[in-house]
């Protein structure tokens, strides 16, 4: 059985709040608090996948998360979902080790209060044996709602 291991570390996740002088902030982002082997604040989808934490090896701090894949097409996405206002300014920072035929992906999805889709950007990682920092920045649109900061991780080996 192949295996594809993916370190994740989320140093800041921010919405920067245009009109007041405030931040919301990914709750757990360091990945340093676990409960059950789950990582706190976290939403886990799997495909062909398992994630279990990682102590040793982390970009800041004491934890990261490590993602495993052990199937050719293994998908893991980590989730949470925070409100947001319109026309606000956001910014996400990821860091990830990826060193295999792999690749990581860092979504913001931006909904209306219907749940309806209404923009998305990413930002993909490459196979190095480094820690990459992967970002996007955005202005939500005049009707956003909530955000969905999405981690999907692809085995494509």
């Amino acid at each position: 059985m192949r295996s594809s291991i993916l370190f994740v570390s989320i140093l800041a996740v921010f919405v920067l709040l245009t009109a007041v002088p405030a931040q919301a902030q990914i709750s757990n982002a360091d990945f340093e608090n676990w409960t059950d082997d789950d990582p706190d604040s976290w939403t886990i989808v799997e495909s062909g996948s398992n994630y279990v934490t990682e102590d040793a090896f982390a970009y800041s701090g004491s934890a990261s998360a490590e993602l495993l894949a052990t199937t050719s097409v293994g998908r893991v996405r980590l989730v949470q979902y925070f409100n947001v206002d319109p026309n606000e300014a956001v910014t996400a920072n990821l860091f990830v080790y990826d060193n295999e035929p792999s690749y990581t992906r860092l979504y913001l999805k931006v909904y209306d209060s219907d749940g309806l889709l209404l923009s998305q950007e990413y930002d993909q990682s490459a196979n190095s044996a480094s820690w990459q920092a992967l970002n996007i920045e955005l202005v939500t649109p005049a009707n956003a709602a909530e955000i969905k900061f999405e981690v999907l991780y692809f085995y494509t080996g």
